[in-house]
C-alpha cells in the first residue's frame, strides 16, 4: 500500500498533471495562479531539492579493528591508506623512525625542524602526517606552507587524494563517504546535506574543508596552504585558529643564494607564522634541505641562534663503504661511459654487480629501496651516482646536508665575547696598549653609540669604554618630525657625545692619564649634517674629530664616492669631493678583523678584551658585537664579496664602533691586520732605502711602522 508521501514523490518527478512539480497550468488567458497555489509549489520544490541534497547516513567502518589500529599509530595509518597515493613502497628503518618522529610532533607541542636529503620524502611522510592527525581529529586548522603558491596547492591535492583513497573510504566513511557523493562537483557539495545538516565540503587550491558530519573526529576541519612570504595576519576558520603548521622547503635557490631574502623569509617565519595560533602556541614542523652555508635550513639549525627549534636530520649517506679503491673503479668506469655518450651506466654496474659483497662492505643508507632499478641495483649505488653527477660541494649540501664553510668564516658567540674581560677597570689602559681611538655610530632610531678602544704594538686591542645617548632604548629622533628639526636634533646629538669623548681622562699602567687620540664619527646618515658638527668641533678644540664612511671591500677597493684617494692605505683611507674631505674604511675587512681578535686569548697578538673582571656585566655589547656572521668569501670580476648575515632583530652599533676603531687604529699605524703581517714576512729585515719604497708603493707603510713599534 502506498503512503501520501509515496504518491506526492511520485507526482513530483512525474510531472504528469500538466506542471513540473504536478500543479495544473493556470487556464488560458489567466496569468499565474492563486497565491495558495504558488506557496504549494514553493515548497515542494523546496523539499525536492532538499531530497535530493540529503545523502543519508554514512556506511558502517568496514573493519573497526584496523581503524582502530590506524588511529593510534601514524605508522600504521600509512601503510594501510597512503601506499598507491603517497607512498610508492614499504618504508626503510630509518623512515619509520622519522614517521615516529612526526607523529610525536604531532600530538605533542614545540617546534621540529627536519634535516633530509633532497628527495628523501621528507614532505611526502609530513602530507601522510597532516592526513592521519585531521582524521583522527588531533589536527584542526593544520595550514601548509610551500615556496610557492603552486607547490602549496599541490601538497593540498595529495592530502585530498588520501581521503579518496578506497581502503581510507572503507574505514573513514563519514569524511569519504560525502566527498564521494558530491562527485568532485562544488555546486554540489555547497547544497549537501548529511542528517539535515549542511556538510560545507570545500575543495580548492588555496583550501580543504572536511565534512561537517555528527560524531566525526575531522567534522569541519580545516586545511589551508600559502606560499612562502603570503599574509598571515588574521588567518582564522570561524571559532577556528591554525593549530599546526607545515613550512615544507620554504627556500628557493635565490632565497639561499641572497643574505636579504634569507634574513626576511627567517623574520616572516619567527613574526608570522609562529603568531598564527593567537594566544595558544602553534605547533610548527620544518622541512628543509640546506643548498649552501647560511642558508634558511643552516640558520634554523643552528641551536645558538633558533634553541626553540629541535632539529632532527639524516643524511643520504650514513656511512661509506669500506672499499674506496673498488669504488674508485666504479668511478672511473662511470666516467668514461659518460664521456663516451652512453646514459644506462652498463659498465659500472656491471662492475658494481660482480663485486657487489665487497663493495657494499660498511656502507650504509638512509632508505635502500631508493634507486632507479632501470640502471641501479641498490640505494648505495644510487647515492654513489649522485655524487658523480652533482659534484662533491652539491652532494654534501643536498645530500649529506654539510655546507662548505668558507675558510676565512668567522663565528663568534655572545659567551665568547662576554668571556673575553682582562679584569682592568674601565676607562683604564691595559698594559701593552699605548694609544686610545673613539668611533661614534649616529642612528635615529637607536641613538649615538660610541666605543673606546686602546691599541699597542704588539696588535693587542682592549675595549675601555663604550655606551649610548640618550640610552634606556630612547631615540634619537622622535618619528615623523621635520627635516630642519631632525639636522638640529642630531647636530646637537653629535656635539654632545664629541665633547664627551674629547672630556674623557684614561688611566695609563704607570698612573699618568691620557687623552683619546681622535674622534671618528659615522657620516652614513645626514652626512653633510654630521660633517659640519665634526668639522666644527675639530676647529674649535684643536683635537682630531673627522667624519667618516663605512663601504664594502668591492666599493672600497673600486674607490667609489670620491675625486681622489688621497694617502691609501689597507683598509683606510682619506678621499675628497667638492672641498670636503673624509676617510673611509673597509667594514668587511675591519669587522672581520674585530671579531677574530675575540678568537686570541686576552693580551696576545691579534687579541682583543673588555674591560672589567664580570662577563655580564658586557651582555648587551656581547650580542651586538656577534650579531653578524661572516658565513664566507667569495672570489668575483670586482674583487672579494663578503657574505655577512646579521641575525634577525638583532642590532650591530657596537659592532660597527668597534670595528671603526680598528680602522683608526690602522690609520694611525698602530694597528695591521692578519694580512699585512703576512704580507710583511716576505719585506727585508734590513730594509734598504729602495725596499722602503717599494713597501710604500705596495700601501705597506703602516706594516713596517707597526713593526718598528
Amino acid at each position: 500500500m502506498e503512503t501520501d508521501e509515496e504518491t506526492e514523490t511520485i507526482d513530483l518527478t512525474g510531472a504528469t498533471q500538466g506542471g513540473l512539480f504536478g500543479i495544473d497550468f493556470a487556464p488560458s488567458g489567466k496569468r499565474g495562479a492563486p497565491s495558495s497555489s504558488r506557496a504549494a509549489v514553493a515548497e515542494r520544490k523546496r523539499r525536492f531539492v532538499a531530497a535530493q541534497a540529503e545523502i543519508g547516513e554514512p556506511p558502517a567502518v568496514a573493519d573497526p579493528e584496523r581503524r582502530a589500529r590506524c588511529e593510534t599509530s601514524f605508522v600504521a595509518f600509512a601503510r594501510e591508506y597512503c601506499m598507491g597515493t603517497l607512498l610508492a613502497r614499504e618504508p626503510a628503518p630509518r623512515m619509520v623512525e622519522y614517521a615516529q618522529r612526526l607523529e610525536a610532533a604531532i600530538c605533542g607541542t614545540g617546534l621540529t625542524h627536519v634535516r633530509f636529503p633532497r628527495g628523501a620524502g621528507k614532505t611526502t611522510w609530513i602530507k601522510a602526517a597532516i592526513a592521519w592527525g585531521v582524521a583522527t581529529g588531533r589536527l584542526r586548522f593544520p595550514v601548509v606552507f610551500c615556496a610557492s603558491a603552486d607547490l602549496a596547492g599541490s601538497a593540498l591535492a595529495d592530502i585530498w587524494a588520501v581521503f579518496e583513497s578506497e581502503p581510507f573510504a572503507e574505514d573513514f566513511p563519514e569524511i569519504s563517504w560525502p566527498i564521494a557523493q558530491g562527485g568532485g562537483s562544488a555546486q554540489r557539495w555547497l547544497s549537501q546535506t548529511c542528517g539535515g545538516v549542511p556538510t560545507k565540503i570545500k575543495k580548492t587550491a588555496r583550501e580543504l574543508r572536511l565534512p561537517t558530519v555528527a560524531g566525526s573526529k575531522a567534522s569541519g576541519a580545516v586545511i589551508r596552504a600559502r606560499g612562502a612570504g603570503s599574509s598571515t595576519r588574521g588567518m582564522v576558520a570561524g571559532a577556528l585558529r591554525p593549530d599546526y603548521v607545515l613550512l615544507d622547503d620554504i627556500q628557493t635557490r635565490k632565497d639561499a643564494e641572497s643574505v636579504l631574502r634569507t634574513e626576511k623569509l627567517s623574520r616572516w617565519v619567527e613574526q608570522d607564522v609562529l603568531g598564527l595560533g593567537g594566544a595558544r602556541q602553534v605547533t610548527a614542523t620544518m622541512a628543509s634541505t640546506p643548498i649552501r652555508r647560511g642558508d634558511l635550513s643552516e640558520l634554523f639549525a643552528d641551536a645558538e641562534r633558533h634553541p626553540e627549534w629541535k632539529t632532527v636530520e639524516t643524511p643520504l649517506v650514513i656511512a661509506w663503504p669500506k672499499r674506496e679503491d673498488l669504488w674508485a673503479r666504479y668511478d672511473e668506469l662511470w666516467r668514461d661511459e659518460l664521456r663516451a655518450g652512453g646514459t644506462t651506466n652498463e659498465a659500472a654496474t656491471a662492475f658494481y654487480e660482480a663485486h657487489r659483497a665487497e663493495m657494499d662492505e660498511g656502507g650504509e643508507v638512509l632508505d635502500p629501496g631508493a634507486f632507479d632499478p632501470r640502471i641501479e641495483r641498490s640505494g648505495l649505488q644510487h647515492a654513489r651516482n649522485l655524487l658523480l653527477a652533482q659534484g662533491r660541494e652539491a652532494f654534501d649540501a643536498e645530500y649529506q646536508l654539510v655546507t662548505k664553510s668558507a675558510q676565512a668564516a668567522v663565528t663568534v658567540s655572545p659567551a665568547l665575547v662576554a668571556s673575553r674581560v682582562n679584569g682592568v677597570p674601565r676607562l683604564a689602559m691595559p698594559a701593552g696598549t699605548v694609544r686610545a681611538f673613539a668611533f661614534v655610530d649616529v642612528n635615529a632610531a637607536a641613538g649615538i653609540s660610541w666605543s673606546v678602544t686602546a691599541f699597542g704594538p704588539k696588535r693587542v686591542a682592549a675595549v675601555v669604554d663604550y655606551g649610548r645617548w640618550p640610552g634606556d632604548g630612547r631615540r634619537l629622533v622622535a618619528q615623523n618630525v621635520p627635516t630642519t628639526q631632525m639636522q638640529q636634533e642630531v647636530g646637537r646629538g653629535v656635539a654632545h657625545v664629541v665633547d664627551h669623548l674629547l672630556a674623557l681622562r684614561l688611566a695609563r699602567p704607570n698612573g699618568r692619564a691620557a687623552r683619546i687620540d681622535a674622534v671618528w664619527v659615522d657620516i652614513g646618515w645626514l652626512q653633510d649634517t654630521v660633517l659640519a658638527v665634526v668639522e666644527g668641533r675639530e676647529r674649535v678644540t684643536g683635537r682630531s674629530v673627522r667624519g667618516c664612511k663605512g663601504y664594502s671591500n668591492v666599493y672600497f677597493e673600486a674607490g667609489a664616492a670620491g675625486r681622489h684617494v688621497v694617502t691609501p692605505g689597507p683598509g683606510v683611507n682619506e678621499r675628497e669631493w667638492d672641498g670636503r674631505r673624509w676617510l673611509a674604511q673597509n667594514s668587511d675587512l675591519w669587522k672581520e678583523t674585530a671579531q677574530r681578535a675575540f678568537l686570541a686569548e686576552p693580551g696576545t697578538p691579534g687579541s682583543i678584551a673588555l674591560y672589567g673582571s664580570t662577563a655580564r656585566a658586557h651582555d648587551e655589547f656581547s650580542y651586538e658585537m656577534s650579531s653578524e656572521t661572516l658565513e664566507e668569501k667569495l672570489d668575483s670580476k670586482r674583487g672579494t664579496i663578503y657574505r655577512w648575515i646579521l641575525k634577525p632583530g638583532a642590532s650591530n652599533h657596537w659592532l660597527d664602533t668597534t670595528s671603526g676603531c680598528f680602522a683608526m687604529a690602522a690609520w694611525h699605524r698602530v694597528y695591521a691586520t692578519d694580512e699585512d703581517v703576512a704580507r710583511s714576512a716576505t719585506m727585508p729585515t734590513a730594509a734598504t732605502p729602495r725596499a722602503v719604497r717599494r713597501a710604500r708603493s705596495a700601501g705597506l707603510r703602516r706594516v713596517a711602522a707597526t713593526i718598528a713599534l
